[in-house]
């Protein structure tokens, strides 16, 4: 909301030649005439969708929506996504902006997206009573698939909790493939280097430094307090979606390169006293399906409030042990 303020003020403050064409609608603004974007300055809210809708109407050049939001409640968040999503526009986080909690939705649904500025994750958390936001994990995790959001950065949101933000660095957007098409926004870019650079200074500044996860408010309300978990379940194989395979020696090596490794959300250790060479540790982006096998001991991070307990060939099975991970 502080972003939005500042915003507000600066259109009563500064010359005309950038007042007279600045329109609002929300949270959104809208620069004017000659330019193919608007601009989210402020929180999301369950409103905003509708406000998007209106903001198209009024002006259905749009090719861009730049970002700069500490994100909202999950329910506005996702319909303004897929808002995003069908109509095929691109997403932009400037440099000097913030995009973080559920604002990372909206940029992943972007048909190009470019990310200059400070993109945000944490946990899936709804924090209100829309039946929107009483979505799933599994079924957030397929809509953001849908949207081409790397495997990378979901596993990443499962491992930071509510209550905290990951902020990638550049060099994470690079080799997480965050960006998309970022050519098709090269249009936006030669535009958006004409606003006045108080506008800019209007629409956010860094809040430190980049890939760390610190404490912070998910802008959805107050958040769980919560860490990530990992369980481990003896005698079970997560079969299939391999990302990895090396020598360990212990469960517990095998465990800690699941952790120190950013793509990896699962894991499985052969240690059937047998099989003396080769690979044993499998590295997973997800479980796969699961198998009984007596000499395995796989393991998972789990989701917020998921016991663990898994259906295995119509048994449930509960975890021999979840780990939290301060």
């Amino acid at each position: 909301m502080r972003i939005l303020v500042a915003v507000l003020a600066l259109v009563l403050s500064i010359g005309p030649a950038f007042a007279a064409g600045i329109a609002r609608q929300g949270a959104f603004i809208l620069p004017g005439a000659g330019f193919d974007f608007a601009i989210l300055a402020g929180d999301i809210t369950n409103q905003t969708p509708d406000d998007f809708r209106a903001v198209l109407a009024s002006q259905p050049n749009i090719k861009t929506l730049v970002l700069s939001s500490d994100g909202g409640p999950m329910a506005g968040a996702l319909l303004l996504a897929d808002e995003v999503y069908r109509r095929g526009i691109n997403t932009y986080i400037p440099p000097t902006s913030i995009c973080q909690s559920s604002c990372a939705y909206v940029f992943f649904a972007g048909a190009a997206r470019l990310d200059q500025g400070e993109l945000g994750v944490h946990h899936f958390y709804g924090g209100d009573s829309n039946a929107a936001s009483q979505l799933g994990v599994t079924d957030i995790m397929g809509i953001l698939t849908g949207f081409g959001t790397p495997q990378a950065v979901i596993n990443r949101m499962l491992r930071t909790p509510a209550n905290a933000i990951y902020t990638f660095n550049p060099e994470e957007v690079t080799q997480l493939r965050i960006d998309r098409n970022p050519s098709q926004l090269d249009a936006t870019l030669a535009q958006f280097r004409q606003l006045p650079q108080e506008a800019l200074t209007a629409m956010g500044t860094s809040p430190g430094s980049q890939s760390e996860t610190t404490s912070a408010s998910s802008g959805n309300g107050t958040p769980p307090q919560s860490v990530p978990r990992f369980a481990i379940y003896e005698g079970l194989d997560f079969y299939g979606a391999d990302i990895d395979k090396i020598r360990a020696e212990t469960l517990e090596q095998c465990f800690q390169k699941c952790v120190d490794n950013q793509q990896c959300s699962a894991m499985t250790i052969n240690l059937n006293p047998t099989i003396k060479t080769g690979p044993n540790c499998f590295l997973k982006s997800g479980m796969g399906r699961t198998e009984p096998y007596e000499h395995a001991i796989s393991g998972a991070f789990l989701a917020a409030g998921f016991d663990g307990v898994l259906d295995v060939n119509g048994t449930k099975v509960a975890p021999t042990e979840i780990i939290p991970l301060e």
